[in-house]
């Protein structure tokens, strides 16, 4: 079997989305640290384009989006 590491924070780090994210069980989830790395919302996306939008409750779709990236880093 291959290994593959799905790197995530917060609720992404459940088994519950992990699983949803590979589109099967995730098997054994371990916390790992990633040295000189660093989180930063740096991409930009156009949120009307994209293959996963995103929709405000309630609002218009806004037209672009922004997401958190891991980059080298302190």
């Amino acid at each position: 079997m291959s290994r593959l590491g799905l790197f995530g924070y917060g609720s992404l780090v459940l088994p519950e989305s992990a699983a949803m994210t590979l589109g099967r069980d995730p098997g054994m989830l371990r916390p790992v640290r990633l040295h000189d790395r660093r989180r930063r919302f740096s991409q930009r996306r156009d949120n009307l384009t994209c293959e996963q939008t995103s929709d405000c409750h309630g609002g218009p779709r806004p037209e672009r989006g922004r997401g958190l990236n891991v980059e080298q880093g302190e």
